[in-house]
């Protein structure tokens, strides 16, 4: 059965940016979410060159650099019997190298400010979900620009 669209539940950073790279990549995409707003409790905010990469391919890198920073070096402690082992993590790459690989330099942003730029990507607002159990089918309601669609 050839493959119709995929559907993606959950629209925090994660099913955001999945569904975006789906959808640059042609792959029709429903996404689904039961909260009416993006969870503003921020857990992450450092995000690794492997991140920034993916940030690239969905298009929003240069965004989330200008509202976010880049740090010079991240470090976390490891607390073991002596209170001495440090695990460090350095991002001191030069923005203009001959590599390229500045760009993707590590990125401290808020993880409900990245949420905020991922939802600007979006312009429909689920209003009602549902099922017929009998025919074994979803539907979701939404409200788009020019009205409304299932």
């Amino acid at each position: 059965m050839p493959l119709t669209k995929v559907i993606i539940v959950g629209a925090g950073p994660s099913g955001l940016l999945l569904a975006l790279l789906l959808a640059r990549a042609h792959v029709p995409v429903e996404l689904l979410e039961q909260t009416h707003s993006l969870d503003t409790n921020p857990r992450a905010s450092h995000y690794t060159s492997e991140s920034c990469i993916e940030f690239d391919r969905a298009g929003i890198l240069d965004e989330v650099r200008a509202q976010g920073f880049l740090p010079d070096g991240v470090s976390w402690r490891r607390l073991d019997e002596n209170k001495t082992r440090l695990v460090a993590l350095h991002n001191a790459i030069d923005d203009d190298d001959e590599t390229g690989a500045g760009r993707y330099r590590m990125v401290c942003l808020p993880l409900h400010k990245l949420g905020k730029i991922l939802e600007g990507r979006y312009g429909h607002k689920v209003v009602e979900i549902g099922e017929n159990e009998a025919r074994g089918k979803a539907w979701v309601r939404v409200e788009k620009e020019g009205g409304e669609a299932r």
